[in-house]
């Protein structure tokens, strides 16, 4: 091995300061740049190690691209349509996966150490040649464990994902010791967050040792008193708060998981109780959020009651929903754009579209107003390159009573919803001038419901026994 590789692997192993997977990269990269800068070739070891510390971890939730918990950092598509990956899981090779086995027999940082062992462990499954070695799946599992144990990873999120990690693998290979070794890790870590808000930080045990399908580990009667006791104490602490401005996130979190256990095992008034408890916290909210946020608040509540078979709670809000809509609709404030219009350009495009025939006209204003759905979904495409963030959060539409009557999704989950709302969008910004159209028609006596009839009937849509009941319609119309 280089000289050079070997003392900063040395420098990184001795580095006594916490430290995440990802921040091996960059010394590494470096030194690899300085041997390119020289015109000389990187090191074998030294490529293998950028690998090692390049790959992302899919910690918080689903598969990566290789179907496996690593994955590529980056990955796209070529100018030509070409899939592209970094790095890419046809430059691990056997060879490099028998470095990594002999680094993680003897690295002395257990960050570096769970690395370079969970990645012979989990990657071999994908590597031709190679067959997985249940010594490297111990090897991760302790390694994990310590570097948890030890506050060696720089943020407490890393610790409880890579205990979560070390459970994972323990119940894979059915190691009894190992299982029971991550269940109290894991069970300390969910105890050692004081601060009740940060709820990403707590509430994990539940998620992880209690909930199917990911109850498999074995709890004693008193470790799962212990973990909801101590859910119900950071629940009964954030109800006796003072009311949020916010949506109250910390109390839902211990709510909902207090609210799923004790439906899991036939507790159903201390089910109703919970919930009930952070629907109060939501109600309060009226005191000191913003309308429309605690509409959206109570919204949201709703729909909870309904999921936890609690139609009498749900039932009881929808008074308050119609008030507070009602308030946050008040509370909305309008936004206007002044779009200068040059009145001849105006005058020629009427002109030109009312140029004709009666059916060359209504055909012509047809053709012009109705939308072109490739059109319009290109164009929204366009837009969401720009404005990110908009088409990124999900949207809900009131009514006028400001009562939500529909929920689109963001671009990427909801494209078709997108798509439509776009399309409406497009169809009122389009109304004056439709309705103009139409008036400028009807004034000068070429468009008429006669006229009308004739163009619509031309179309097997239209039936025309059914020709008098329509054009009853306008008069019916005027006389309301």
């Amino acid at each position: 091995m280089s000289a050079e590789v070997t003392d900063l692997l040395r420098e990184l192993e001795t580095d006594p300061s916490p430290k995440e997977e990802h921040a091996c990269f960059e010394p590494l990269k470096a030194l690899a740049q300085r041997f390119l800068e020289r015109q000389e070739a990187v090191p074998a070891e030294l490529m293998a190690e950028q690998i090692a510390f390049l790959v992302y971890a899919t910690d918080h939730g689903g598969e990566s691209a290789w179907g496996l918990y690593f994955g590529p950092m980056m990955s796209g598509l070529t100018s030509s349509g070409e899939p592209w990956e970094s790095p890419s899981l046809r430059s691990i090779t056997p060879e490099i996966l028998t470095y990594w086995s002999d680094r993680a027999r003897h690295c002395m940082h257990p960050v570096m150490r769970a690395r370079y062992a969970d990645l012979v462990w989990e990657v071999s499954k994908k590597v031709d040649g190679t067959r997985r070695d249940v010594t490297m799946a111990r090897a991760a599992i302790d390694s994990y464990l310590e570097a948890c144990e030890l506050r060696r990873y720089d943020h407490e999120l890393t610790r409880i994902s890579k205990a979560q990690r070390a459970l994972e693998i323990s119940l894979t290979i059915n190691d009894a010791a190992r299982i029971d070794r991550a269940r109290d890790l894991l069970l300390a870590l969910d105890d050692g967050t004081a601060d009740d808000e940060d709820a990403g930080l707590w509430g994990f045990a539940v998620d992880v040792l209690l909930d199917p399908p990911r109850d498999r580990v074995p709890m004693s009667v008193d470790q799962v008193a212990h973990v909801i006791d101590g859910l119900e104490a950071r629940l009964s602490r954030l109800v006796a708060g003072p009311p949020t401005q916010f949506h109250p996130m910390a109390a839902e979190a211990a709510a909902t998981r207090l609210a799923k256990h004790y439906r899991r095992v036939g507790r159903a008034a201390d089910k109703v109780r919970v919930l009930e408890a952070y629907g109060e916290v939501v109600k309060a909210m009226r005191s000191t959020a913003p309308p429309f946020l605690v509409a959206h608040s109570l919204e949201l509540l709703y729909d909870l009651y309904q999921s936890f078979e609690m139609r009498p709670q749900a039932d009881a809000l929808n008074e308050l929903l119609r008030s507070i809509g009602e308030e946050s609709l008040k509370d909305m404030k309008s936004i206007s754009v002044d779009v200068p219009l040059d009145p001849e350009a105006v005058e020629k495009y009427f002109a030109d579209l009312l140029d004709g025939s009666a059916t060359e006209v209504l055909a012509r204003i047809a053709a012009s107003f109705i939308p072109e759905r490739a059109r319009l979904e290109a164009e929204m495409r366009a837009i969401a390159k720009e404005a990110v963030l908009f088409y990124s959060i999900p949207r809900v539409i009131k009514d006028d009573d400001g009562r939500t009557i529909a929920r689109v999704g963001s671009l990427d989950h909801d494209s078709e919803g997108r798509l439509v709302q776009h399309i409406a969008h497009h169809l009122n910004v389009n109304i004056p001038w439709l309705h103009e159209s139409f008036a400028r028609g009807m004034e000068s006596g070429l468009i008429t419901a006669s006229a009308i009839g004739d163009f619509l009937y031309a179309s097997p849509l239209y039936q025309v026994k059914r020709r008098s009941i329509i054009e009853a319609g306008p008069a019916l119309v005027h006389r309301r």
